[in-house]
Formats: structure tokens, sequence, C-alpha cells
């Protein structure tokens, strides 16, 4: 289960998520999000854009967060377009993820 919380802003009123499971973040809340718990270590962020550029997948936005204690950290992603099961797997497996979904907020 994830827990989401947002806000509206500004004279329009958009969207924005502010937590991510009592992370803090700032991202517009649209489109298609990759959320990933992970283990984080030099490269983590890098093999995540390769194996998503490399399925052909668009980073349209992105934001990092890390534990307040030990090595772990949440990175959400928005996306062009849905993650193809074998990629997934593939990113869980080259970060170490303990957790990995996918929200859309089409």
């Amino acid at each position: 289960m994830v827990t989401v919380s947002g806000t509206l802003y500004g004279p329009q009123l958009s969207q924005k998520i502010v937590q991510i499971n009592g992370r803090h973040f700032d991202l517009r809340a649209q489109g298609i999000n990759l959320i990933i718990h992970y283990v984080d270590r030099p490269g983590a962020l890098g093999k995540i854009g390769t194996l998503l550029g490399t399925a052909g997948v668009n980073i349209q936005a992105a934001q990092l967060s890390e534990d307040a204690e030990g090595p772990g950290a949440t990175i959400l992603l928005r996306l062009d377009q849905d993650v193809p099961d074998d990629v997934r797997t593939a990113i869980a497996a080259a970060v170490d993820a303990y957790k990995l979904e996918v929200v859309d907020l089409s």
C-alpha cells in the first residue's frame, strides 16, 4: 500500500504530491509515476535511468528522498509511459529495491 498526500497550489490550484509514505516530495501530481524504495549506493540512479532509457521510457520529472537513518532512499519518477514488468524486475534487482510501485494519476 502507498500513502500519498497532496496539496493545491497557485492561482490555478495545481495538484502537487507533497508526501509518499511519510517522505517529503514536491512534484506535480499527474501522469504515470514509478516509486522505488531502494538501498542508496553510488550508481543507483544511473542504473535506473539506463534501464528505463533502454526500454524507451522517458523520465519527465524526478525527486529523491533519503531515509533519515540508514542507507535507504525513495525516488519518485514521473514517466511518459508505463514500465514493462521485465524492466521493473530488472530495476528492482539492479538497485536492491525492497519496494517498487507504479501509481497512475492520468
